[in-house]
């Protein structure tokens, strides 16, 4: 049974993917690079949905000096919104759109080191390991859940 952080880090993993194909498109990929500014937005909502509803809180249960890591965690998660917006709103021929996508990459990419060197941690040390799979199902279903009513924005 996977734990809870695998999940996240293959999230992770998934959205430096989808970065790379989108950063490397070439300029006639019109219809490509939507449906990539697509997958991004509707990867990174719902990880941090399920981050912000079930991993955090479980976090700040679970261990003590956690707070502030997940308080900046939540900033972070907000700047990543805001780009994210920035991006699925902008015209993927403009002549800045490659460069909004590197900073909302560079925005994506600090929030993991982030999680992974101080949040997973914390996780790692407070949870119990069936919580951790229970919330690694529940990760599974809540990403399955928000990709369906997402599908056809």
């Amino acid at each position: 049974m996977p734990h809870v952080i695998e999940k996240l880090h293959q999230d992770h993993e998934k959205v430096e993917k989808l970065f790379e194909k989108l950063l490397n498109s070439g300029d006639g990929a019109k219809k490509t690079r939507e449906t990539l500014c697509q997958q991004i937005a509707s990867e990174l909502e719902a990880h941090a949905e399920f981050e912000e509803q079930v991993f955090y809180p479980a976090i700040k249960k679970a261990g003590d000096g956690a707070g502030e890591e997940l308080k900046e965690a939540l900033s972070e998660h907000q700047e990543m919104k805001d780009l994210l917006e920035r991006m699925i709103t902008m015209d993927v021929e403009d002549e800045g759109f490659l460069d909004m996508v590197s900073e909302l990459q560079d925005s994506v990419e600090s929030h993991v080191q982030h999680e992974e060197e101080d949040i997973f941690p914390l996780a790692k040390e407070g949870l119990e390991e069936d919580e951790a799979q229970e919330m690694a199902k529940r990760h599974d279903s809540m990403a399955k859940e928000f990709m369906q009513q997402h599908a056809h924005r």
